[in-house]
């Protein structure tokens, strides 16, 4: 009778753990929808950059940006370093800011993506960034 129980025991600890060790894959697939499934990409909040109509400031952009890069060590040197990339993308958009378009509430993503894309990938040597992508660009409001 003791075996028949530690057995029963057993089977039922044998269910509690295979359904626990089903919860962290469930939790992670939940994660997967978002932007960082890719371990390769790197979410930047807070990047502002100026709008520029000829020589004077017209307003402002706040953005977050997506760095992918082409393994996982530059990707781990990115998280590590986001503020010299965030600091590369403001030196270069206050030498050459971002010409004010029409309508003026209007922000080109692929034309900064491909603008900005040599100056994020010089920002950290030994980094190959791959691409660059706007999320969430708010004009300051006035």
């Amino acid at each position: 009778m003791g075996h028949e129980i530690s057995k029963r025991s057993f089977m039922a600890f044998s269910a509690i753990a295979a359904f626990g060790s089903m919860l962290p894959s469930l939790t992670f697939a939940e994660e997967k929808e978002g932007v960082m499934s890719n371990p390769l990409t790197v979410e930047i909040p807070g990047v502002v950059v100026p709008i520029a109509n000829g020589r004077r400031l017209a307003n402002y952009v706040f953005m977050t940006i997506v760095v992918t890069s082409a393994d996982d060590r530059g990707a781990n040197v990115l998280r590590s370093n986001m503020m010299l990339v965030k600091d590369a993308i403001v030196r270069e958009a206050s030498k050459n800011p971002v010409p004010l378009r029409s309508p003026s509430n209007y922000f080109d993503k692929a034309d900064f993506c491909r603008k900005f894309l040599p100056v994020v990938g010089g920002a950290l040597i030994g980094v190959k960034v791959t691409r660059i992508d706007v999320l969430d660009a708010q004009f300051m409001k006035r």
